[in-house]
């Protein structure tokens, strides 16, 4: 159970976003005493721009002009000492007006008792009922959490009243469809939304994530990806072996682009995949030069090799996207780390853009100063990148302040004011403002360049059905930073003309008998044509569409959400994956994997301190 801080923390009640020291340090102290315990602070998570350090492991989400940013940590400084709290209120940016970094208002809405204030969540946006859904994923906060336990299982929303606000308040039907699923909650797993759905994929779990969990020690990943279907309202769970044999995925970034494939395409960025019984941070992060794509209109894992100047692999980065007006999309990779604290991280200070579908990496060139991790950037104003937190990756040493190393990460000044940044991706620019009123997005000069002498596709595709895929298109003609599936544009719009004369008409008349006598020509030939070919027709079997060594996996192979088994107390079905820790599909060519079979169950433990 939690309450407010006595300083007027009404119930989501909006308040103003820079809180002078003094006030907010009086806030701080506040605590009171309910059923004969002393409950949790409403730790607003803004502060005055002059005190912040760093924020991180936070969730953000854009919903019209609005960016929403929901739990993580964040640190200050209250007279000269260090505080490292973990955020108990919901924060949103108004994007409909201008602003500099050291100006900008956050507002701040504070959660009713039993909303969860979740360390690595996820925000997913329901369109149908305009409203923002959690719960599902992340864990039970790492700093200053006392009652030491994990949330229960269940999802809340949070109802938008388009004034960057709302109303908190529990979701029973999509915590009873999750209980119903047999599911769990994965903690830094590979989490985005799209169209109708959300998709989550791995993670691990561990005493952080759900109450049964108390006892365990370890962090166990949970295999296989698991969809929410927010029409329906229900959970399914699938393998993820297509992406590699365990079904595991740490990490790394889930990116959807809605504007290839029938229901958008889903594509899986680096992170780490770990062994079936244990996770170990870093362990074995993946090559930007072999992506995975997931399509969720069949299930199927697709790999594609990409070219041009490959990024190191990486966790804990972020990702956000645009597309442009010539029929392109662009993905820009900024940030993470190897799981190396120091010096050593700085190289990772850097920003890549993945242009589809070309499938080529092109470095944007600046010094590296500022490397950092556990961050969000989101897509705003039509051409512009906020990056949002991020902690020290630079700092390897514990202090007497800092005593461990994932609290000395959040102990220095954040180079960016307030740990917010603006990127624009049209000229590749950094800025501490924000435009309201910037252009519409169009392709950068490297990435125009690359298009002016090479092909759109490239020059390898994984397979024929990956191809295909990427040949059905929703682009429109202006930019958007939607997340929603867009409507698929109209072909070839009709040109229109004002004038009008007598040979215009006569020419319509000849036309036309013309064309009547060259259609009664072609379906003439398309009858003889048909008869002799009626014969000729090969059987599917043997047609190269459908070759006899095809390398789609089969329906029965895969891990779902199962259960760890060992000495701790059961939670869900026992995985059926086997051993090992081999990609599936992702040395050497690339191959398409299937992955929509029967629906089984997950399970979690354990939390990640930093490497």
């Amino acid at each position: 159970m939690r309450v407010q801080l006595s300083l007027g923390f009404a119930l989501a009640s909006c308040l103003s976003s820079v809180v002078s020291e003094n006030s907010f340090l009086a806030a701080a102290r506040s605590e009171q005493l309910k059923d004969g315990r002393i409950e949790e602070r409403q730790q607003s998570g803004v502060v005055a721009a002059n005190i912040f350090l760093r924020r991180g492991y936070h969730s953000s989400v854009v919903v019209g002009n609005f960016v929403y940013i929901d739990g993580g940590a964040f640190s200050y400084v209250q007279g000269g000492s260090l505080q490292i709290l973990h955020s108990t209120t919901t924060l949103s940016i108004d994007m409909s007006k201008s602003w500099t970094n050291s100006s900008v208002v956050i507002n701040t809405f504070s959660k009713p008792s039993g909303v969860p204030y979740l360390d690595d969540g996820t925000l997913w946006y329901n369109a149908k009922e305009n409203r923002l859904q959690e719960g599902f994923v992340g864990a039970a906060p790492r700093f200053n959490n006392p009652e030491e336990s994990a949330y229960p299982l269940g999802m809340w929303s949070f109802k938008l009243d388009g004034q960057g606000g709302g109303t908190w308040s529990e979701d029973t039907a999509a915590t009873d469809a999750i209980v119903s699923a047999g599911l769990t909650r994965p903690y830094q797993g590979l989490s985005a939304y799209g169209g109708d759905s959300a998709i989550n994929l791995g993670g691990y779990g561990n005493a952080r994530t759900v109450p049964e969990n108390v006892n365990v020690t370890d962090q166990i990943p949970i295999p296989g990806i698991v969809q929410y279907n927010m029409t329906t309202g229900t959970f399914t769970n699938s393998s993820a072996a297509g992406y590699n044999v365990n079904g595991t995925a740490e990490r790394g970034v889930l990116h959807y682009v809605p504007f290839f494939g029938p229901k958008g395409v889903y594509i899986i960025l680096s992170g780490d995949i770990s062994r079936r019984n244990l996770y170990s941070a870093a362990e074995n992060i993946q090559s930007f030069g072999t992506l995975t794509l997931y399509d969720p209109a069949t299930g199927t894992f697709f790999n594609q090799t990409t070219t041009g100047n490959i990024p190191n692999g990486r966790i804990e980065f972020c990702v956000t996207g645009a597309n442009s007006t010539n029929g392109t999309y662009e993905i820009f990779m900024y940030a993470g780390w190897a799981g190396h604290l120091g010096s050593i991280a700085l190289p990772y200070d850097e920003m890549y853009i993945l242009t589809l579908p070309a499938f080529q990496w092109i470095k944007v060139p600046y010094a590296p100063a500022r490397p950092r991790h556990g961050l969000t950037c989101e897509t705003v104003g039509r051409r512009q990148m906020l990056v949002i937190g991020g902690v020290d990756t630079l700092q390897d040493q514990a202090t007497n302040a800092a005593k461990t190393l994932d609290l000395v990460t959040f102990s220095t000044k954040d180079q960016f004011t307030q740990g917010l940044a603006i990127f624009d991706m049209t000229s590749l620019s950094w800025s501490d403002s924000y435009d309201a009123g910037a252009a519409a997005y169009e392709q950068s000069d490297p990435v125009k360049n690359y298009y002016a002498s090479n092909s759109r596709e490239p020059s390898n595709w994984g397979s024929p059905t990956l191809k295909e895929l990427f040949s059905v298109t929703h682009f429109t003609n202006s930019t958007t930073s939607t997340t929603s599936t867009p409507s698929p544009s109209s072909s070839n719009p009709a040109s229109t003309s004002s004038s009008s004369n007598t040979g215009a008409i006569a020419g319509g008349v000849v036309g036309g008998v013309v064309g009547l006598a060259a259609i009664a020509g072609l379906i003439f030939f398309l009858m003889r044509r048909r008869k002799r070919t009626a014969a000729e027709l090969p059987s599917q079997s043997s047609s190269p569409n459908f070759p006899a060594g095809s390398a789609e996996m089969g329906q029965g192979d895969g891990a779902y959400q199962g259960e760890y088994r060992g000495d701790h107390k059961p939670y869900a079905a026992l995985m059926s994956e086997a051993p090992g820790s081999d990609v599936a599909g992702r040395e050497g060519f690339a191959q398409e994997l299937n992955s929509q079979p029967q629906h089984y169950e997950m399970d979690a433990r354990q939390r990640h301190e930093l490497a």
